[in-house]
């Protein structure tokens, strides 16, 4: 299994992003792309910095 992991910037707030993030079409698009979420936070730095893991 690949792993990636990813820092993005965000145009809109974190708690937006991942409502989008966590919504059923987005878990059926990974899933037809064969990719799985196995981890994802925001910075406790910088607050429009996430950090992505798939």
């Amino acid at each position: 299994m690949e792993t990636t992991v990813g820092a993005l910037n965000l145009s809109v707030p974190f708690a937006k992003w991942a409502v989008i993030c966590d919504s059923d079409d987005v878990a059926k698009m990974h899933a037809a792309a064969g990719l799985k979420s196995l981890f994802c936070s925001v910075s406790k730095d910088d607050p429009i910095t996430v950090c992505a893991v798939q």
